[in-house]
């Protein structure tokens, strides 16, 4: 009688960094694609979850990873087949702490010109820094609250802000786990 338990799908990835400084390796694009996929399907022990956030926080993400990630993470927004195509998506998720956010400026210059730009981050998860939705809203712009309302933002004003919160809560929840 064998009490051997089949080992958990996700335990490859964590297996893959956390070998060690000689023995682990970064993950190929398609290892880092299923490795978010399972995460954003919640597919993944939470003690699984905390050990790959912290192996990949140490090594620091390649390119190949990143790709990976973004990857899977746009396969699982849900959004409207007819939504208006951007010129940039935007992404500003880390806050200021030295520095004003000047790329604002510039992005609503941009959208004062005909570029059609999507921004999107998440705000308040380290303390001490200027988030881009504070400074929105002091501006007095308005942030979506969802797809839909992002989609009319962009058609009336090249310009929306949505906090990830409301296109994929499983990578918000994720990001507001750093201390």
């Amino acid at each position: 009688m064998s009490t051997q338990q089949s080992e958990h799908p996700f335990a490859e990835f964590v297996k893959i960094l956390g070998k060690g400084k000689r023995g682990s390796r970064p993950l190929t694009q398609d290892e880092a694609y299923r490795a978010m996929a399972m995460i954003l399907a919640d597919q993944v022990e939470p003690i699984q979850l905390g050990a790959f956030l912290m192996l990949m926080r140490i090594k620091e993400e390649t390119a190949e990873e990143l790709a990976g990630f973004v990857q899977a993470a746009r396969e699982s927004f849900i959004i409207p087949e007819q939504a208006i195509k951007v010129d940039l998506d935007w992404s500003s998720y880390a806050g200021k702490r030295r520095h004003l956010p000047w790329f604002l400026l510039s992005t609503l210059l941009l959208a004062e010109n005909g570029v059609r730009i999507f921004m999107h981050g998440a705000g308040g998860h380290t303390e001490g820094r200027i988030y881009t939705h504070n400074v929105l809203k002091y501006l007095d712009l308005q942030c979506a609250t969802n797809i839909e309302e992002s989609l009319l933002q962009i058609e009336e004003n090249n310009f929306s802000y949505l906090s990830l919160e409301h296109f994929c809560p499983k990578l918000y929840e994720m990001i507001n786990l750093r201390p």
